[in-house]
């Protein structure tokens, strides 16, 4: 099933919020990348500095006719927003 967006989840492979989110979204049928930065602990710290996130999963989402990148936040935001 294709349900049009596409999500990106930042994690790490020890997060089991990370496998929530992309279990949640693999259920659903939601196009999504998940990138482990287990072995980039750099890329990690500019990637929660750049969102203002402190913890992982970072999920973005992709969508629309423009392919607007927007931030959901982590796991329990990715609930909310699929619950809406």
């Amino acid at each position: 099933m294709d349900r049009g967006d596409q999500y990106i989840v930042f994690g790490l492979s020890t997060c089991p919020f990370c496998e929530e989110a992309v279990a949640l979204l693999s259920f659903l049928g939601y196009n999504h990348e998940y990138y482990t930065l287990d072995d980039n602990p750099e890329y990690l710290k500019e990637l929660k500095e750049f969102y203002q996130q402190r913890t992982v999963p970072m999920i973005l989402r992709v969508g629309g006719e423009d392919s607007i990148v927007r931030f959901i936040g982590g796991c329990d935001d990715l609930k909310r927003e699929l619950n809406d």
